[in-house]
């Protein structure tokens, strides 16, 4: 019975025909134009931004060591030397006055980690110039004597810095408005924003 029932309908099969897969030359090009317009509207931006996180990333590093032998100097009641980077070469190092104790408990900066090169005109790096000398003191009370600015490049750009004011040995950051010329720092062109 239930072969008879089978027999009597009809079974048609509909073919379907499918679509290509994929995409044609000149869709091709299209998408290749679009992504190349794109990236060339972008990459300069996001090049400048990777350039200045490199800069951000060296003075964070430069003013937790200065903020880092400041406290130091207070709590061992005792002048910290701090050195910019010229005793060792490329990095921030501090010591007590007179003695080789550290007064970075965390340790020295190496600053060529992170592509610095002091005193230089590196043309592949940031360069790090200052204007009073390679050191900066603090007393036991954490003072400074001299006003120090630091300011961090890339040659033929403008920069950031880095001021240290005397007296009361407040750290402070900013941007340096100029084209960089070591031989010709100014404070005046270093806009801190406190």
């Amino acid at each position: 019975m239930m072969l008879g029932l089978l027999s009597n309908r009809r079974l048609t099969y509909t073919t379907y025909k499918k679509a290509p897969h994929g995409f044609t030359l000149t869709e091709m090009v299209i998408i290749g134009l679009i992504v190349g317009i794109f990236a060339a509207i972008s990459v300069p931006s996001f090049l400048g931004w990777l350039n200045r996180k490199k800069v951000d990333d060296v003075i964070a590093q430069v003013e937790g060591a200065l903020k880092e032998a400041q406290s130091e100097a207070i709590k061992q009641g005792q002048i910290c030397e701090v050195d910019l980077g010229v005793l060792v070469p490329n990095t921030i190092t501090a010591r007590v006055q007179g003695t080789s104790q550290t007064c970075l408990p965390t340790g020295p900066r190496n600053l060529e980690k992170l592509g610095v090169s002091i005193l230089t005109n590196n043309e592949t790096g940031i360069a790090m110039a200052f204007t009073n000398g390679t050191t900066v003191e603090f007393s036991p009370r954490g003072t400074t004597t001299t006003n120090n600015l630091l300011v961090f490049y890339r040659p033929g750009n403008t920069g950031r810095c880095l001021a240290i004011s005397s007296g009361l040995g407040i750290v402070r950051i900013g941007d340096y408005t100029e084209i960089v010329n070591p031989n010709t720092l100014s404070a005046s062109n270093c806009e801190t924003s406190g």
